[in-house]
């Protein structure tokens, strides 16, 4: 052998032994299945999500779908101990698809090569199909998820298919083909559409030869969320039947068969709202999302969610999202998890789900605040009355004491009695053992006025720095008269920005901190009173304060 001959083997060697692992095995990245086996799912859009994937049997390059667009600091991948993966990536994948011939002109594309007569109007022409140009190359079609509702592809074939008789090569306007003849035993009914997605990729090289190990794929994105709501059934005096219902919002993953566990509290998740690394998001973009601020707003506790009362019409039987059986949730430190088993539910649709029926105990309330006629730093000039406020709402409310074993979230709660509905509130986050007041409407048989009056007013200034401030005395009048057939129970509250000098009814006194560093203190002012039906019975309250007024 030559020296020649020596130095063209040894670059033949060198680049058989360089070439990647998918050009030496002469096969693409095989595609492996995934599937979602359990989520974690927050009110507020976001759910952790657990994808699981066969674990292959033999070494090789393997691609995972979808790419998830997850959290930053989100994307776990765990393999089984024994085996190892490596040159993990997120990349973009081509691949060639079967899909259905849906159309004359697909039908004519998935038969190029085969004999057939078409007819055109009542011409029937005979021949062998050469091809059915396209108007540019592709077209590339963006696969949804088998568990995903399709959106409609576009059409950019164009509008000719070429045939061949003999000799003679002649063109037919594809949109005026109606009918196919295949003169061939078999006609083909799939064609090739090329499919480009963002994937998972990495390299096997140690694995077991038996099946029943998994990849698991952990990530939290946005995407999936659920909806609480309330149904408070007060039929039966002082035991309420509180029925509560989830909506799951799946616009991230199709889910089959998978556990779906919706998540109770505020869970502190600072980097939601950023883009993981481990995406095909551009870097710059990347770099702006961290430099706009220091993680996700806290979007948690929001007070109400889309109005899911719609559905249930004018009147309705008792109890209407009662389970069969109560769902057993789990505390976990300050986190309530509700599980739901076997959720199947495709990307873009809406679940139904009840949660639990339990009795709460409850008392009719009937509540009034009375507003605040003096602000903070006020300045006055008129030595007459304060001004004239309109008459406060009184409302009528439900005491409810939470005895069921799980917390009520934050949500909307229908007030219904005998199938009709008295009222919708919202009941706010309400440990177990806890009490909250959910308002029913207005109560138009209990009527409230409440007027303040300067009285007397000192003639010396009183002088911080610069600023001259006059003290005023005020007095304040409360009537509250109760025109039901029978007693109520009120509870008034009112702030005072001033120093209270005399009060009637022992109300509960309460100095707030939110007045400290202003010249006039700040004051709650709680009455509870049982007020007998009659305008002769009504409740009637005095009490007085002084306050510091800009002159």
């Amino acid at each position: 052998m030559n020296r020649h001959h020596f130095a063209y083997i040894v670059v033949f060697v060198l680049t058989v032994v360089c070439l990647p692992l998918t050009a030496r095995v002469g096969f693409a990245a095989e595609t492996l299945a995934s599937r979602p086996v359990e989520t974690f799912v927050f009110k507020n859009g976001y759910s952790l999500a657990a994808i699981e994937v066969d674990f292959p049997t033999k070494i090789g390059v393997y691609q995972v779908t979808p790419l998830p667009d997850s959290a930053l600091g989100s994307f776990w991948l765990t393999w089984p101990e024994g085996t190892e993966i490596k040159n993990v990536k997120a990349t973009v994948a081509e691949t060639e698809t079967d899909v259905d011939a849906a159309s004359i002109a697909e039908l004519l594309e998935a038969n190029i090569g085969a004999s057939v007569q078409v007819a055109d109007e009542d011409t029937w022409y005979k021949g062998v199909i050469v091809s059915v140009p396209k108007r540019s190359e592709g077209p590339i079609i963006y696969p949804q998820d088998d568990k995903t509702i399709p959106a409609p592809n576009p059409d950019e074939r164009g509008d000719v298919v070429i045939l061949k008789d003999g000799a003679q090569r002649f063109v037919l306007n594809i949109r005026s083909i109606n009918k196919i003849r295949f003169l061939d035993d078999e006609a083909g009914m799939k064609l090739k559409r090329l499919s480009r997605q963002n994937v998972i990729e990495f390299e096997v090289t140690k694995t077991f030869s038996e099946l029943g190990k998994h990849l698991q794929i952990q990530y939290l994105a946005n995407g999936l969320s659920w909806s609480p709501s309330y149904v408070v059934d007060i039929t039966n005096e002082g035991k309420a039947l509180i029925s509560a219902k989830a909506v799951l919002v799946n616009d991230l993953i199709g889910l089959d068969d998978t556990r779906a566990e919706l998540v109770t509290g505020y869970p502190h998740l600072a980097y939601a709202d950023k883009s993981s690394h481990f995406t095909l998001t551009p870097l710059q973009q990347l770099m702006q999302q961290i430099q706009a601020g220091s993680g996700v707003q806290e979007r948690f506790a929001y007070d109400t969610v889309s109005n899911n009362s719609r559905s249930f019409g004018y009147a309705m039987a008792k109890a209407p999202s009662m389970p069969s059986q109560t769902l057993e949730g789990e505390a976990e430190e300050d986190l309530f998890f509700y599980p739901i088993e076997n959720v199947t539910l495709k990307k873009g649709e809406r679940g139904y789900y009840p949660l639990f029926a339990a009795e709460a105990p409850y008392q009719h309330l009937y509540t009034v605040a009375l507003p605040d006629a003096i602000q903070p730093e006020v300045y006055l000039r008129n030595r007459g009355g304060m001004p004239e406020a309109p008459d406060p709402v009184v409302w009528h409310t439900l005491k409810l004491v939470n005895e069921s074993n799980s917390p009520w979230t934050t949500a909307p709660a229908m007030t219904m009695k005998n199938g009709r509905i008295l009222g919708q509130d919202a009941i706010r986050y309400t440990p177990r053992g806890a009490t909250i007041d959910l308002k029913i409407t207005q109560a138009v048989s209990v009527k409230a006025e409440h007027n303040e009056y300067e009285i007397e007013r000192d003639p010396n200034p009183f002088q911080i720095g610069t600023v001259s401030y006059a003290k005023i005395r005020v007095k304040g009048e409360v009537v509250v008269t109760n025109f039901k057939d029978e007693a109520i129970e009120l509870e008034v509250e009112k702030i005072v920005t001033g120093e209270v000098v005399e009060v009637e009814g022992g109300p509960k006194v309460k100095k707030l901190v939110k007045g400290l560093q202003n010249v006039n203190p700040q004051t709650q002012l709680t009455w509870e009173q049982t007020v007998e039906p009659g305008v002769d019975n009504a409740l009637r309250i005095e009490y007085t304060y002084s306050v510091y007024v800009r002159m």
